[in-house]
């Protein structure tokens, strides 16, 4: 796997996508923040917390999601191990392609970059259809422009079919979120 040198050495803007549905969801997506941090990804933007039905694999719990803006100084693929190794430390048991999760934690946009490899596609594939990444980011950065279609968040988000996110606010709150 080779890095590219065009992202070492200064800070990006990276947007991750955090997701849970298995056991105390609240409790995993404290522990990925507070690891990331541990690892020196700088979270400068946080959204809500979002309850959400299941995408692809249907018979499962409901997931919490939410969306977060880091500045980090890691490459691409470094970055992409510092969240697998987040994910294993938070708990994340392997599991099938669209399964139930402790964690898990995509990267969707870093900076402009544009990436196809067989390990990390940059920005996320799959995140113009999905409402519980598309939800949490109209939070933090909806103006942000997609290098792909050069539409913005909010755009890609007025042309979602369906949103099936209900807004439990912040993480950190209390009430609302003992499910």
């Amino acid at each position: 796997m080779a890095e590219d040198t065009r992202t070492s050495g200064s800070e990006h803007a990276v947007y991750l996508a955090l997701g849970s549905n298995v056991g105390d969801r609240k409790r995993h997506l404290q522990c990925a923040l507070r690891a990331l941090e541990k690892k020196g990804a700088r979270i400068v933007l946080k959204s809500d917390l979002y309850s959400s039905k299941p995408y692809g694999y249907e018979d499962q719990g409901d997931f919490y999601n939410m969306a977060v803006g880091v500045l980090t100084s890691l490459p691409p693929f470094s970055l992409l191990q510092t969240l697998k190794e987040v994910e294993r430390e938070c708990g994340r048991n392997p599991t099938f392609r669209w399964g139930p999760r402790e964690i898990d934690i995509d990267i969707i946009f870093f900076g402009n970059l544009v990436l196809s490899d067989v390990e990390l596609t940059v920005p996320h594939p799959d995140f113009r259809e999905r409402d519980f990444v598309l939800r949490p980011l109209m939070d933090i950065g909806r103006m942000i422009v997609d290098p792909l279609t050069e539409k913005t968040v909010e755009e890609l988000y007025g042309l979602l079919t369906k949103d099936t996110c209900v807004n439990l606010g912040s993480l950190d709150a209390e009430e609302g979120v003992s499910e």
